[in-house]
């Protein structure tokens, strides 16, 4: 007896069609999670830090705002799952960067000091080479902008015109934002005697 008892054949063969087109579109996801989240979480991680989950959390809100667009038809088709995910990525780790500074202000103007921060950066804990550790360092100074090219650039392996699409910014600025991060960088090691 069909798993459709008491539904018409051609009601049950709908129902069997819409069952399947659900399994497909859940491995669909299961497939796209699996093969981006280590690169969404090593990027946000990198931008914003691995404490307190938030990582996590902008990474687990990237797959819930895709599954949300990919479940309604109303919704624009996503040509590229990965800049997508990147963007919105991107996009959420900016916003949590904007609120830490609007928080670290409000402190600053409620104590009249600049905070101390026991924040260890999180490329300095990954490696106990001296060297390797001051360039993190100097990587952790550069301005958000020139941080974020950067590391798409040499941690993800992105071209620049993947980087220019997930910023919203030209080639040209893509370019020269690398270039700027570059030249700081070569400045800090050299003044640290690294270079």
């Amino acid at each position: 007896m069909s798993e459709h008892a008491g539904i018409k054949p051609d009601a049950a063969a709908k129902v069997a069609v819409a069952e399947s087109g659900v399994a497909l579109r859940a491995r669909r996801f299961a497939r796209v999670i699996d093969e981006y989240q280590g690169s969404l979480l090593r990027y946000v991680g990198r931008m914003i830090g691995y404490r307190d989950g938030q990582s996590e959390d902008i990474v687990q809100e990237c797959f819930l705002r895709l599954h949300r667009v990919w479940g309604d038809a109303a919704k624009p088709a996503i040509v590229n799952v990965r800049s997508w995910l990147f963007r919105v990525a991107h996009n959420l780790t900016m916003d949590v960067i904007r609120k830490r500074k609007r928080h670290r202000t409000m402190q600053e103007n409620i104590t009249g000091h600049t905070p101390m921060t026991n924040e260890i950066s999180v490329l300095g804990r990954i490696t106990q080479c001296e060297a390797a550790a001051a360039a993190l360092s100097a990587v952790d100074l550069l301005p958000d902008e020139q941080k974020q090219v950067l590391l798409m650039k040499v941690i993800e392996g992105m071209t620049f015109r993947q980087i220019a699409r997930m910023t919203g910014l030209s080639l040209g600025s893509v370019n020269n934002r690398l270039n700027q991060a570059l030249v700081a960088l070569s400045s800090r090691l050299k003044h640290l005697g690294h270079m």
